[in-house]
């Protein structure tokens, strides 16, 4: 991650393809099953899964109780918001719509510093 101003800026991502694989492992094969699991609404599942909402610290915390600290890296990527191209973070760029295709869902931006 690049520093902005001595801040460094992130979003924490989803990767929900994982995320399908180990709760099946765990047999929370429905959105009821892992949301009680993880302690959220199961509307609130369907809209994370399906990039109608973003994550909570609530959702975040319940994946990372249910799975292990250990699985964090593979469920979830700290993506960079600077830009290589000019350095600017995204919360300095104009707003770009997300990609419907990706299976990654972005969550919240950490800035530290």
């Amino acid at each position: 991650m690049k520093p902005t101003h001595g801040v460094f800026v992130a979003t924490l991502v989803l990767r929900v393809d994982r995320l399908n694989a180990y709760r099946r492992l765990a047999g929370l094969d429905t959105d009821v099953s892992l949301a009680r699991s993880i302690g959220v609404d199961p509307t609130t599942v369907y809209r994370v899964l399906n990039g109608k909402t973003a994550m909570s610290a609530r959702f975040i915390a319940g994946v990372v109780a249910t799975f292990g600290p250990d699985l964090f890296a593979d469920l979830f990527e700290v993506v960079s918001d600077s830009d290589p191209a000019d350095g600017r973070s995204v919360a300095t760029r104009p707003r770009r719509p997300a990609p419907s295709s990706n299976n990654a869902r972005p969550v919240m931006t950490h800035r530290t510093g």
